[in-house]
């Protein structure tokens, strides 16, 4: 299934038995919080906060790697990835830019996640910027508008390394510092992007000065800022300057030193940019409190905003992990931080942490070691208030002819239950009506849908709703119309959610 909508569509939820679309202010029942998911995000004082309100935001989520392989491209910039990688990364491709719903809702219902991290390529980016193209563009923004009509902060991250088939720089080391290439990156990507606060950019994924720079220069702030003290058109805040003037209302994400590893002797310099916050990829976590201290829970408690945009503990099996200390990293340490968690990975190569069933993988492919898969898991429900969500519905596709809306897609979350828990109570019929633009009647109905399928809940499935030929119908809809789709479940529950066609 394509999830792609071929017109843009403004999203209302409406709720008429699964409780309020908005959470409840915890200072007075009686004012809602606006959905992060709807409003964005801003930097505040410590933590991210909902747009507009003094209510923290705490990302919980997952990484991608689905839309970092550049497979337009991949016969003339990806000759040095390995034939099996390659075959793995395609899949992963595959998967999140034509099941795009499918994997956000699993992530959403059955992972409780309210984040997805896409890490992009920023050599594809940038031949396209060169080149005047944009089939990879076009792909990773109709991946990102998909996650954001569900209603899911998204974090975009420039990635220079292997799987996305950057180029290496003439000495044959990796880029390890942005330059004038991640600009112009940024110029193809952020313009599409920069009018919407649910967005977050992660400006370059893991620097390392030690290596951009040479080794005598490691945990240089300055060269971490401008780059390499030469005077060269690169550096962290040189680049965060520049995607400022492109995207001037989203959160910034600035990685630390040595991989994001690192904030040892940082201070926020004044040219950092405003509505900005840093990364921390708490990998190597043996070290215990005091050193998270000083490496990135310092840099919060001082009042500057930080975001664990990687983690698992499976990376760190050759140290032979404690696993009391990873569970005090993400059941304690985190939270009292107000550092929200995005776990790796979710389709990496070597990483994955869910299964085909979308249920957390413990066991390794590097060694005998947990993952921290459940670990993560069992958090985000704890976060989420543990208990079973609403089962999401969601516009897969709409199709128009002539101006009238033809055939009508809808994807009917089936896989948000708890591991090993009852799912959402399965869809038994779908009614499409159309409320008219500048009317005052009540909705008629357009259709009742097709359901691909009426079976049980099982992990990882889900239903599709179809109502097609309506372009040829009397009754029609069109742009400025407003869609509803009204779902009845088993047991007489039922849920309405209305689309304003534009």
């Amino acid at each position: 299934m394509r999830a792609f909508c071929s017109i843009a569509i403004l999203i209302v939820v409406l709720v008429t038995s699964a409780g309020s679309a908005f959470a409840a202010n915890g200072s007075s029942s009686s004012v809602p919080t606006p959905d992060p998911g709807v409003v964005g995000v801003t930097a505040g004082t410590g933590s991210l906060l909902v747009y507009g309100t003094h209510t923290p935001f705490l990302p919980r989520g997952l990484n991608s790697v689905g839309l970092l392989y550049p497979a337009p491209y991949a016969n003339t910039m990806c000759s040095g990835l390995g034939e099996a990688t390659q075959l793995a990364l395609a899949k992963a491709e595959a998967a999140m830019t034509t099941e795009t719903d499918q994997q956000l809702m699993a992530m959403k219902e059955h992972w409780r996640a309210n984040t997805v991290r896409f890490q992009v390529s920023q050599g594809a980016l940038t031949y396209e910027h060169q080149n005047g193209l944009s089939a990879y563009t076009d792909m990773v923004l109709s991946a990102i508008r998909q996650a954001r009509a569900m209603g899911m902060v998204t974090i975009v991250s420039m990635q220079t390394e292997g799987y996305g088939c950057t180029a290496h720089r003439s000495n044959k080391v990796l880029q390890k510092l942005p330059d004038q290439l991640t600009e112009e990156a940024w110029t193809q990507l952020a313009p599409s992007l920069g009018h919407d606060r649910g967005v977050i950019l992660e400006i370059f994924n893991e620097p390392k000065t030690e290596t951009e720079c040479g080794a005598l220069n490691a945990l240089n702030w300055t060269d971490w800022a401008t780059g390499c003290g030469t005077g060269a058109h690169e550096g962290m805040v040189t680049v965060g300057q520049y995607l400022r003037t492109l995207a001037p209302n989203n959160v910034l994400l600035f990685d630390g030193e040595n991989n994001a590893g690192k904030f040892n002797g940082f201070t926020p310099p004044a040219g950092i940019p405003a509505n900005s916050a840093y990364v921390a990829h708490p990998y190597y976590y043996l070290d215990g409190p005091k050193s998270w201290n000083v490496r990135f829970g310092d840099l919060q408690a001082h009042g500057s905003t930080v975001v664990a945009t990687e983690w698992n503990e499976s990376s760190a099996c050759k140290n032979a992990p404690n696993q009391l200390l990873a569970s005090q990293l993400v059941n304690t340490y985190l939270p009292a931080h107000s550092i929200g968690l995005i776990v790796h990975s979710w389709d990496a190569p070597g990483a994955v942490l869910v299964d085909r069933f979308d249920d957390p993988v413990d066991s390794s492919t590097k060694c005998s070691t947990s993952t921290g898969a459940t670990l993560a898991y069992n958090k985000f429900w704890s976060e989420a208030g543990g208990e079973q969500p609403a089962p999401e519905v969601h516009v897969a596709s709409i199709k128009m002819a002539k101006g009238k809306v033809d055939t009508v897609t809808v994807a009917l979350a089936s896989n948000g239950g708890k591991e090993g828990s009852p799912g959402p109570q399965v869809a038994r019929s779908v009614d499409l009506f159309v409320a008219h633009s500048g009317r005052v009647p009540k909705p008629k109905k357009l259709a009742t849908m097709r359901l691909s399928t009426s079976t049980p809940w099982t992990h990882g499935s889900f239903t599709l709703a179809t109502a097609s030929s309506l372009a040829q119908r009397r009754l029609t809809a069109k742009t400025g119309d407003t869609l509803i789709i009204s779902v009845h479940y088993d047991g007489g529950a039922s849920r309405e959610i209305t689309y304003l066609l534009r």
